[in-house]
């Protein structure tokens, strides 16, 4: 939204960069034989026409510097609401999966997120949310969870912190090695939870 003034501005200065360009050969064919006779006129149309050029080539340039900036701020908010939503998301599984239950609060704060993922989070991110958000469901609704159950939610949160990481970064750092790191450990911290229960 923010683009399209930027754009339209820069297509009207270019233009009139154009415009001026075109008038000022077109002048300078008719006028420097005319200012022949005249001392120092040749020499003064083509300052002239040297200072409006320069005017407008920095004005472009103005314009096209500020709409980077504007293109650099705005991903960084988006990181940035990326990044605080993630670690909300996780805060509150947190706290799901301490209490052994889901709560109708729960419920309703997992659709927020849900939407929030929507808006800021790649397709990856969304697809291991789902998958993530299934496996809750199953495993919730006997109010009980096994170590099957918890070795799946495990893996799933690996799989969900892994498309957060790449989302984030771009890329994920060490490739499939981090991402064998991240299965395990949530793996061993999943059954170190079950063994606590049992």
């Amino acid at each position: 939204m923010h683009h399209q003034p930027l754009r339209a501005e820069r297509f009207v200065l270019s233009l009139l960069t154009a415009f001026v360009f075109a008038t000022g050969y077109l002048f300078i064919r008719t006028a420097w034989d005319a200012a022949a006779s005249v001392p120092f006129a040749q020499e003064i149309v083509l300052i002239a026409l040297s200072v409006i050029a320069t005017v407008l080539i920095t004005a472009l340039l103005l314009n096209r510097q500020t709409e980077v900036e504007l293109n650099k701020e705005q991903r960084l908010r988006h990181f940035e609401a990326r990044e605080r939503l993630y670690e909300r998301v996780f805060q509150t599984l947190q706290q799901i999966i301490d209490h052994g239950q889901l709560s109708h609060r729960d419920v309703m704060q997992l659709q927020l997120f849900t939407n929030h993922l929507a808006m800021l989070s790649s397709s990856d991110v969304l697809v291991a949310w789902n998958r993530v958000i299934d496996e809750l469901t199953e495993s919730w609704l006997d109010r009980q969870i096994d170590l099957e159950e918890a070795r799946r939610l495990s893996q799933l949160l690996a799989q969900l912190s892994l498309a957060m990481r790449v989302d984030l970064l771009g890329s994920a750092e060490g490739g499939a090695q981090v991402a064998q790191h991240i299965v395990d450990n949530a793996q061993g911290v999943g059954a170190l939870q079950i063994e606590e229960r049992t």
